[in-house]
């Protein structure tokens, strides 16, 4: 029963991770990922990498508060919501400030803290921000 629920676990956390592009101008990118085998605990530890709307690409990893379902939910919400504001802002840290306060705005019971980069393949300019991530 016990190895049931890891794999449950493991399953839905997987499935709220996204599959990395397969070409990214000037990059090269991969990811591993290896939850925690010792219960049904499953993260808010997310990645995302994509092109944005100017040809510049965004790098983001993060973790969302907490070791169960609703933290892999969450994860998903704050994650697809940058993606989203990503789409028609450029900077790093307003795509961070606007994240957090449409988060408020859904009343948000949980934290996260995240990194996003943005890295411009034309010149290499890389741009970011942190939101309390080491």
């Amino acid at each position: 029963m016990q190895e049931a629920r890891v794999e449950l676990a493991t399953a839905l956390q997987q499935t709220m991770l996204p599959t990395l592009p397969e070409h990214l101008p000037g990059l090269e990118v991969a990811a591993r990922y290896r939850p925690s085998r010792d219960g049904p605990d499953i993260g808010g530890d997310w990645y995302d990498a994509f092109v944005m709307p100017d040809g510049a690409v965004a790098l983001e990893i993060g973790d969302a508060q907490g070791h169960d379902v609703d933290a892999a939910a969450f994860m998903g919400q704050v994650r697809a919501s940058m993606r989203a504001i990503a789409a028609h802002e450029p900077d790093p840290a307003t795509v961070l400030t606007r994240t957090n306060e449409l988060l408020i705005t859904m009343g948000a019971a949980r934290f996260a803290s995240c990194t996003m980069l943005r890295i411009d393949p034309g010149d290499g300019r890389v741009t970011g921000a942190s939101a309390g991530h080491p």
